[in-house]
């Protein structure tokens, strides 16, 4: 073979390595971190790698540059997966805030998001009353009850806490002026929220004031831990065989009832589907003599449990006080 034939053989291979990286440089490359020289656009950078590119005419530079965007939601507070108008809008919620009108009470909850969207629920013990959301001054969408499918609100704990669960609640549009709208419209335009909410500790100081120096903590073998406060009054009645049963109820629809023997000996404790039957109901003090009054019972760890095999139980703590005899 003659100098000049592997001379021509060289060229040809290397004219086929250079196309080949040519090539590979311009199919290969990524559009995520394309960067171009700033003189003439031969050269480019994709991922951390130089890479030659064809030269660029003027107006081929200007392509479009793919660039990452963060779309995940973040929320450090209280998020609540919000849909408004049929488009994705998610929310930050922080610490609650309340306004007690009789026994209704509205928490009121506003975003960190842009826009400062406001979220108001309003609910009487665990009854839900309604729930409204806006912007300003404007309500946007609201629903009353019993139109507010899929919000709970949960009994306070022993700090007033409450949590709301909001699961897919569809809210219809409400008109310029604040009024609910026909809920037929909502198939078109509204809101669905789904969610948790925690109120502040500071909500439940209204309920716990009404306990007037008696309440009973009640724990359950649930983890729960709840003040049973006998704010709506005390029934009683007289047995067949001249004893008594007090019952004492709240603003959660919860109840304990204490029932007596003609010579007001502690017969029986309930608490909702919960009971102990005396003498078993131990760490329990009752002060006074029939005739007198009042009368209080105190609860030091009383313990009553449901009447199926591995029930539910829960301890009581705390004092009652009852009328005279």
């Amino acid at each position: 073979m003659t100098h000049s034939h592997v001379r021509r053989t060289k060229i040809v291979v290397a004219g086929a390595l250079m196309g080949g990286l040519w090539s590979w440089g311009w199919r290969e490359g990524p559009a995520i971190g394309l960067q171009t020289s700033a003189d003439d656009g031969h050269v480019a950078s994709v991922s951390g790698r130089a890479v030659a590119v064809p030269r660029a005419t003027t107006a081929s530079r200007a392509l479009p540059v793919a660039v990452k965007v963060e779309t995940a939601f973040h929320c450090v507070e209280q998020a609540v997966q919000a849909t408004i108008n049929g488009r994705a809008d998610p929310q930050c919620f922080g610490a609650s805030s309340s306004l007690q009108s009789g026994s209704v009470v509205a928490y009121r909850f506003d975003s960190r998001a842009p826009g400062a969207r406001w979220l108001i629920v309003e609910a009487a013990g665990r009854e839900v009353v309604s729930v409204s959301t806006g912007q300003g001054t404007t309500t946007q969408f609201a629903c009353d009850a019993p139109a507010c499918a899929g919000v709970q609100v949960s009994a306070a704990d022993l700090y007033g806490v409450r949590k709301l669960s909001l699961r897919g609640v569809q809210l219809p549009p409400a008109d310029a002026s604040g009024v609910r709208a026909a809920a037929e419209i909502a198939i078109a335009t509204g809101a669905t929220l789904a969610g948790d909410l925690f109120t502040t500790a500071d909500d439940g100081a209204s309920a716990s004031a009404a306990c007037a120096g008696q309440a009973v903590i009640v724990s359950t073998s649930g983890g729960q831990a709840t003040r049973f406060c006998p704010s709506d009054g005390i029934a009683i009645r007289s047995n067949d065989d001249g004893g008594r049963t007090y019952r004492f109820a709240d603003a959660e629809s919860a109840g304990i009832a204490i029932e007596f023997d003609e010579a007001m000996r502690l017969r029986r404790i309930e608490y909702g589907a919960m009971s102990c039957m005396a003498p078993a109901c131990a760490g329990v003090e009752v002060g006074g003599a029939a005739g007198a009054a009042p009368i209080s019972i105190r609860f030091a760890g009383t313990m009553v449990q449901g009447d199926r095999p591995a029930a539910a139980w829960g301890t009581l703590v705390g004092q009652l006080t009852l009328p005279g005899w």
